[in-house]
């Protein structure tokens, strides 16, 4: 079973069907499409496709995959935030990404920041790593409050972007 991490403000919860609606508000977003890249879901069928596959990759032993950020006053969700186990890439990998009305608001850092602790909790790896666009200034100064260290630029495979890696050891 997934552990549900609470933070003061927030809930990191597994997604779900019902997020639908969200996922594609989220994935269909200015800075989603410009710093993850377009995932071409756009239908609720769509949605749920893209949910089915980051369902199957949440793995109840090292709760690697993808969780939704629910906020704990509203219940309304806000963004995702995951470890993911990515092609090209030697470690783990935390992403996040949240609808820009909540963007510096903490919210970000919160959940990376408590998920990260989980995973170390955990004892399943000793190193996370980040990748960013060099550009995304945001990000990458996220990624460096959250104590991940600049180590390299890297492609990923079948991708021609460069991109910024960032990493954590525990």
């Amino acid at each position: 079973m997934i552990h549900i991490i609470e933070t003061e403000r927030l809930q990191l919860i597994p997604t779900e069907y019902k997020h639908a609606p969200f996922i594609i508000e989220l994935l269909n977003s200015k800075e989603w499409i410009e710093n993850i890249g377009d995932r071409n879901v756009r239908t609720i069928e769509e949605a749920k496709k893209y949910i089915d596959t980051v369902r199957k990759e949440l793995d109840p032993k090292t709760e690697y995959g993808q969780r939704c950020i629910l906020l704990k006053s509203t219940n309304e969700v806000i963004g995702t935030v995951g470890i993911y186990q990515r092609k090209g890439m030697n470690y783990p990998d935390v992403g996040f990404a949240l609808l820009s009305d909540y963007f510096r608001k903490g919210y970000a850092f919160e959940a990376t920041y408590a998920l990260l602790k989980r995973i170390k909790k955990l004892g399943q790896t000793k190193r996370v790593e980040a990748i960013a666009l060099p550009q995304n200034v945001p990000s990458t100064s996220l990624l460096k409050k959250l104590g991940l260290k600049y180590q390299k630029e890297i492609k990923l495979p079948n991708d021609d972007e460069i991109l910024a890696l960032y990493a954590i050891e525990f």
